[in-house]
C-alpha cells in the first residue's frame, strides 16, 4: 500500500500548558503525568480551555511558514485549543483550505483540558469550520458538549461514565455534562482509569486508517501531543505507552508517512 506524508501540528500554548506549568513553578512545559499538579488537572475552569496570548502569537508567528504549505484541507480536532490553532494558522492562507473537524484527532483523556464542553460556543466563534463529522448522531446534534463520552474508545467505560450521568440526575447536559465527565474522570485519583495507554495507542491506530483516506490530497491536522507522540512511535511497553515517539512543542510539527 502506498503511504503519504502528512503535516502534523500540535496546538499552540494553551490556558492549561500555562496553569500547569505555574503550578510547580517551571519555567518548561510540564511533560509528565506523575509531575502534573492534580489540582489543574481537576479544575472545572480549563475545561475545554483556548490559548492564552502567547499562543496565539505562537500561530500568527508560524503562519507565514505554513503559508508556504499547500493545504487543500486542514483536519483539526474538536478541542478548542486545537481549533483556535487552525484558526489563527490558516485563516489567511493563500489556498484558502477547508476546515473540518474530526474526533479521531483529540488528546488522550487524561486531564480537564481534554474534555470537550465548550463545542457549542466554539461553533457559533469559527462557523466557517465543518463540525458534521463530530457531530454525527442525534444525541451529539442535541447535546454537543458531550462529543468526549461518545468518543471514548473503550466502550466499558463509555457505559459506565453513562451509567454515572444517569445518577448525578444532571437537567442540563450539554452545560453541566462536561463537568460530571470530570468528576467521573477523577474517581480515583491520582491516575486516571477512563483512557488508558494501550486504549489510546489503539484508537491512534485506527486515526491512521482514517487518515488514509486522504492520501494523495494536500492536508494537514491540528492535533496534541499524546497523539502526537504516540503516531510517531514504533515501539511500545506492556502497557501501550511509547518508547520512541517525539514528544512535538507548542505550534510545531512533524512531517509522518501514513
Amino acid at each position: 500500500m502506498n503511504k503519504s506524508k502528512f503535516i502534523l501540528i500540535r496546538h499552540a500554548e494553551s490556558e492549561y500548558n500555562l496553569a500547569a506549568r505555574l503550578a510547580v513553578n517551571s519555567s518548561k512545559e510540564v511533560t509528565n503525568f506523575k509531575e502534573e499538579s492534580l489540582k489543574i488537572k481537576q479544575d472545572e475552569s480549563l475545561i475545554d480551555c483556548g490559548l492564552t496570548q502567547y499562543g496565539i502569537q505562537q500561530c500568527l508567528e508560524s503562519a507565514t511558514k505554513m503559508s508556504s504549505f499547500k493545504v487543500d484541507i486542514v483536519l483539526v480536532s474538536p478541542l478548542r485549543r486545537a481549533i483556535q490553532t487552525a484558526h489563527y494558522l490558516f485563516r489567511d492562507h493563500p489556498n484558502k483550505p477547508k476546515f473540518i473537524v474530526v474526533p479521531f484527532l483529540r488528546e488522550m483523556l487524561s486531564s480537564s483540558c481534554d474534555v470537550g464542553g465548550n463545542l457549542t460556543t466554539t461553533m457559533n466563534e469559527y462557523p466557517q469550520f465543518d463540525f458534521s463529522r463530530t457531530l454525527n448522531t442525534e444525541f451529539l446534534q442535541q447535546y454537543p458538549n458531550m462529543w468526549t463520552m461518545e468518543y471514548l474508545w473503550n466502550q466499558e467505560q463509555k457505559q459506565q461514565m453513562k451509567q454515572y450521568l444517569l445518577q448525578q440526575q444532571c437537567d442540563d447536559l450539554n452545560s453541566r455534562g462536561p463537568k460530571h465527565i470530570l468528576d467521573y474522570l477523577f474517581q480515583y485519583p491520582p491516575d486516571s482509569v477512563v483512557e488508558t495507554f494501550m486504549d489510546t495507542m489503539n484508537r491512534i491506530q485506527q486515526a491512521k486508517l482514517e487518515l488514509s483516506f486522504y492520501r494523495n490530497q494536500n492536508v494537514v491536522c491540528v492535533t496534541h501531543s499524546r497523539f502526537l507522540q504516540t503516531i510517531s512511535a514504533s515501539q511500545f511497553d506492556a502497557e501501550g505507552k511509547p518508547k520512541d515517539g517525539t514528544w512535538i512543542k507548542n505550534c510545531d510539527y512533524i512531517e509522518v508517512d501514513i
